[in-house]
């Protein structure tokens, strides 16, 4: 049965300051789910899928597999990406105020919250 609705609300709730939590699958730059209002979830899922989609096509070039794992600095905020462990086109992303909490809470959350959706 599919939890990833109740994993994105209690991600979004366990990351002080998040602003957004988003679901997308990076192969069709369709969003699954997303929770915050402060950004725009379908320009943020189709630029996350179009990001992903490039970088998956470089390092597949170089012979390597696809991102796990991302995470941006962006002025005052955090962005991380983490790809869902049982679905690999879907990616998990957060973006979090940077002043309200730090990158390990962010990172560790986003990765137990990818380890454990189900669609």
């Amino acid at each position: 049965m599919p939890n990833y609705s109740e994993k994105i609300h209690a991600l979004s709730t366990e990351i002080p300051g998040a602003i957004s939590v988003l679901l997308v699958d990076a192969e069709s730059g369709m969003l699954i789910s997303s929770i915050g209002s402060k950004v725009n979830p379908e320009v943020i899922g189709a630029g996350m899928s179009a990001f992903a989609s490039a970088f998956n096509a470089v390092l597949a070039e170089m012979g390597n597999g696809a991102i796990n794992e991302t995470v941006f600095t962006v002025g005052s905020q955090f962005h991380a990406m983490h790809r869902v462990t049982a679905h690999p086109s879907i990616y998990l992303m957060a973006i979090v105020d940077s002043r309200k909490t730090n990158l390990a809470t962010v990172r560790a959350g986003v990765q137990r919250a990818a380890a454990s959706i189900t669609l």
